[in-house]
């Protein structure tokens, strides 16, 4: 899938969500997985500059576009391969299937930190303390499977 196809999927899933009402929601999850990731927002920075027309000269355009590319280019190899495809695996799922998993994966996480705070001196249990605070008290959404995923992998 090319870039610009997935900025119109990610657009239109975001119109859609404004229909829906979920719009806010769905503006968390884009921040926290496009514009807080500093590769992937300066790659939607590119490709919104070079779609529009700047009025430049032709000379000027020519390189304006060639380090553009090479930019791109750049940012593009930073983001890995298993990223891309974490993603979009997430975004296929079916909510179902993802809510199970998230159940599964919390349940884990949480007998992990439970073990690891019985080990630990009393600044890292206030700090596993707050997390398994937060793990109880947050409801599923695909961010939140994200994030768990990643932390239960760090675990």
């Amino acid at each position: 899938m090319k870039f610009g196809e997935l900025k119109s999927k990610i657009e239109t899933c975001l119109t859609e969500s404004y229909k829906n009402k979920n719009l806010k929601r769905d503006l968390f999850v884009f921040e926290e997985l496009v514009l807080k990731n500093k590769n992937i927002s300066q790659v939607f920075f590119l490709y919104d500059e070079l779609s529009s027309n700047k009025g430049l000269s032709e000379s000027v355009a020519n390189e304006f576009i060639n380090e553009s590319i090479t930019a791109y280019e750049n940012l593009v190899n930073k983001i890995t391969h298993n990223q891309i495809k974490e993603l979009k695996t997430i975004l296929s799922t079916p909510k179902e299937t993802l809510v199970e998993n998230y159940n599964k994966i919390k349940d884990e996480v949480l007998n992990k930190l439970n073990g690891q705070k019985e080990e630990s001196d009393s600044e890292t249990q206030e700090t596993i303390n707050k997390v398994l605070n937060k793990l109880q008290t947050e409801s599923f959404n695909e961010l939140n499977y994200y994030k768990l995923k990643q932390l239960n992998g760090g675990l």
